[in-house]
């Protein structure tokens, strides 16, 4: 639980908390325009520095408040923490009142302060909170929950703290999602860490997928037979160190390579001559003229009707379709001829450096020299048969990986059911609590399903109207009143859960009288704190509380305002 929140920049307004509910009100002057806004008075900044002050990442640097340390005074668990944290400290906090000893601090000479680093005051916190070991090591030093990723739901903030219930943040990774979620619901989260893994192991199958998707696998086994072959040969040629009967399979392929490149240029030569007569074609398509049938008729004093005139120009549009289509047969006619001509002619480049490369070792003269040639042949293939093998294994790889990685998916199938099946009573205990919250706020009760996948443990929570943003928000109130039953039930959690005035964007006045009067009973139910800032235009009216709630009660006396000071800091930065 939160007791208090200050600093030593002067001007700022310290604010002490209470157990249960706790509102933090931004009023707004009665002569503000339109066009000013509270959003710069300090709720969502309010929210930010207290996750600051608990582990997460740089908070401020404007140079207004550089210079300034924040502390927050809390209770965790049996131990009541005075920490403080500031630009001019770096990646540290420092201790005011009896360290624990859990935590690896030290005396800071400049300051007169006890310092620790903000990594072994996450470890510390992750164990105070959650149960975690401080020293991660084994199965808990990768892929495993982590103090921060748990603790982001228990401090609702913007960018993307606010679009699905089970995500703490916009670009939450899938395994991050998976761990919290097997972590809360108190089932193995081993088995969360394995569905990650075969994830990035499928990422690498794809990409072998991918750079070998047009590999012909059989033509490829063929050509690797035919060059160990060849291997071999050449290899027992060189330990024998005769030469000659290797220059007759070189004169040989020689031949064979002459020929078809001279059949290449046969070929490329019957296709230009094609392209010619298709480009004279082209120039003398036309389509026949009828006006000359029209003469003939009116030189024998013969009127041709409507109807005659009107045929003529049918049969005139008919030949110049039939003409347009002719002419677009050519042209693909010829680009066809083009293309074959280019592919040739590639290949026949292929084949005379290859015809070069035997034609130099053909004119070495002397043992010696032809020793040289051929050893520099052998490693060519040598290199050849090596490219071969690794394109051939790696084809063949991600064929039998991407299989096996499908296995395994549907074996981690098995056991996350065994696993819900073996933890039912823990997800009954969750399903009833959203039912519960959603109940209150609705007066039909949302729905919370937790599935089985092929790609690890889902959470969804149907209900009516769902793509409402309003409804939205209120399916995340009911999803962290459930983590806060569920957890204070454990002895688990930070004993706080605070929503900024973001969450209520969109939502009807009176489901956000409901929603504060659950989360002050839930809070005084299971002795946490429920923290809510708010705009006091967004304060719902007086009768649409239970008759026994009285808001003004939870209302901080601390009030952020409009006027110039007026904010969480007193300054404008």
């Amino acid at each position: 639980m939160i007791r208090s929140v200050s600093s030593t920049l002067p001007t700022f307004k310290r604010i002490a908390f209470t157990p249960g509910l706790n509102v933090v009100v931004a009023d707004r002057r009665t002569d503000s325009t339109r066009k000013e806004t509270r959003n710069r008075r300090g709720k969502s900044s309010l929210v930010a520095l207290i996750d600051y002050l608990l582990g997460s990442e740089d908070f401020l640097a404007a140079p207004a408040v550089e210079e300034a340390l924040f502390d927050i005074e809390f209770d965790a668990g049996d131990r009541t923490l005075h920490v403080g944290r500031g630009a001019q400290l770096g990646q540290q906090v420092a201790l005011y009142v009896n360290p624990p000893v859990e935590l690896n601090v030290h005396d800071d000479e400049k300051s007169g302060l006890v310092l620790s680093s903000v990594t072994n005051w996450r470890y510390y916190l992750g164990q105070r909170f959650f149960g975690l070991p401080i020293v991660r090591e084994g199965e808990w030093k990768k892929d495993a929950p982590t103090y921060r990723n748990l603790v982001a739901y228990f401090l609702r903030r913007e960018p993307g703290g606010f679009k699905y219930p089970d995500l703490n943040t916009e670009k939450q990774q899938e395994a991050s999602k998976q761990l919290a979620i097997s972590f809360f619901l108190d089932f193995d989260w081993r088995i969360a860490k394995k569905f990650e893994s075969v994830r990035d192991r499928e990422t690498i199958v794809k990409q072998l997928k991918l750079e070998y998707k047009d590999t012909n696998t059989a033509e490829i086994r063929t050509d690797l037979a035919v060059l160990e072959r060849k291997l071999q040969d050449q290899r027992k040629l060189m330990a024998d160190f005769r030469v000659v009967p290797q220059f007759r399979d070189l004169e040989l392929e020689s031949a064979r390579i002459a020929r078809k490149i001279r059949d290449l240029s046969d070929e490329n030569t019957t296709d230009r001559e094609l392209v010619e007569e298709l480009n004279r074609a082209l120039t003398t398509e036309a389509p026949p003229s009828t006006d000359r049938v029209e003469e003939l008729y009116a030189e024998a004093s013969v009127i041709l009707g409507e109807q005659v005139r009107r045929h003529l120009s049918e049969v005139r549009e008919f030949h110049t379709s039939v003409i347009r289509n002719r002419i677009n047969y050519l042209r693909r006619e010829m680009g066809a001829a083009e293309f074959r001509i280019a592919g040739r002619e590639e290949k026949k480049r292929s084949y005379e450096q290859r015809r070069a490369e035997i034609m130099r070792v053909l004119r070495s003269g002397g043992a010696l020299e032809q020793h040289t040639k051929l050893q520099e042949e052998l490693s060519r293939v040598e290199q050849e048969v090596a490219r071969l093998r690794s394109i051939a294994g790696k084809a063949s790889d991600y064929a039998k990986r991407e299989a096996g990685l499908k296995i395994e998916r549907e074996k981690l199938r098995l056991d996350l059911r065994a696993e819900l099946d073996e933890r039912a009573p823990k997800i009954d205990e969750a399903i009833v609590a959203y039912e519960s919250v959603s109940s209150s706020l609705y007066g039909q009760a949302g729905k919370l399903t937790v599935d089985d996948t092929i790609n690890g443990p889902r959470l969804a929570f149907p209900i009516q109207g769902e793509k409402s943003k309003g409804i939205n928000s209120m399916r995340i109130f009911c999803f962290d009143m459930m983590l806060v039953r569920l957890l204070a039930s454990r002895g688990l959690g930070p004993g706080f859960l605070i929503h900024d005035s973001h969450l209520f964007d969109g939502v009807d006045e009176r489901q956000r009288a409901t929603a504060l009067a659950v989360g002050a009973g839930i809070a005084e139910d299971v002795g946490w704190q429920y923290i809510v800032t708010l705009n006091s235009d967004e304060m719902p009216a007086k009768h649409l509380f239970p008759e026994d709630f009285d808001l003004e009660e939870y209302i901080n006396p601390v009030r952020l305002t409009d006027e110039q000071g007026g904010g969480l800091f007193g300054v404008e930065f």
